[in-house]
């Protein structure tokens, strides 16, 4: 497990970052998605 956990603290690190650019993407373009729905309207 001594080796996996950095792996694992990396990947979520990585994956956090992502998502945190989607919801910037995704607050500046609320229809970026082709739904048309303002997800920031619920």
């Amino acid at each position: 497990m001594a080796v996996v956990s950095p792996i694992v603290s990396t990947v979520e690190t990585i994956y956090t970052n992502i998502i945190a650019t989607i919801a910037s993407i995704w607050n500046e373009n609320p229809n970026w998605n082709g739904t048309g729905i303002d997800i920031n309207a619920a």
